[in-house]
């Protein structure tokens, strides 16, 4: 496992406000594409798969964005879940890598 080499959490998992360079245009094109008027906006549901090291970073910048809906996380380990509860609310499901294929897949059917 990639992750194994990391002994501490990354600097970026628990950073609320985002920040970047201003010759960073790429960058502001996609906020400029994603922010706006709540009332503009069109709600994005998506799912994580892993929260790793680098998927910690990735539910961090998905909470950061009020028009993403994160619907579902598949993290296998299950001592990992209480906390990413916590961090998503009440809305988001959690399922084991096992499950993944019945309930997501399944909820289109």
């Amino acid at each position: 496992m990639a992750t194994v080499g990391f002994k501490v959490e990354s600097p970026y998992v628990k950073r609320e406000e985002r920040k970047h360079h201003a010759s960073d245009l790429k960058y502001q094109k996609f906020l400029d594409t994603v922010s706006g008027e709540a009332s503009k906006r069109k709600t994005i549901n998506v799912a994580l798969f892993g929260v790793g090291r680098a998927g910690g970073i990735h539910l961090g910048n998905l909470k950061a964005h009020s028009n993403i809906n994160l619907s579902y996380v598949v993290e296998s380990d299950r001592s990992k879940w209480d906390q990413i509860q916590s961090a998503c609310g009440s809305g988001t499901k959690i399922h084991h890598p096992d499950q993944t294929k019945r309930h997501v897949v399944g909820s289109r059917a």
